[in-house]
């Protein structure tokens, strides 16, 4: 798999979750198969989440390195 379908289907899932109230995601493509992904999401419920993942998606998804708060 590319990246860029990597992170396709990411934001697919934030756009198409009716919980999530306001986003800021960024993408960074770093390789044809690896890239960052730096987020936060505030839910209805006044809730935030942070989160950033190092993924390497030429095989499988690899999580190199991830943060969720």
């Amino acid at each position: 798999m590319r990246i860029e379908d990597y992170f396709l289907q990411i934001q697919k899932i934030v756009e198409s979750c009716s919980v999530i109230q306001l986003s800021n995601v960024t993408y960074d493509k770093r390789g044809t198969h690896e890239g960052f992904i730096r987020g936060k999401l505030q839910f209805i419920d006044s809730s935030t989440l942070h989160w950033r993942e190092f993924v390497d998606v030429e095989i499988t998804v690899d999580l190199l390195m991830y943060v969720y708060q």
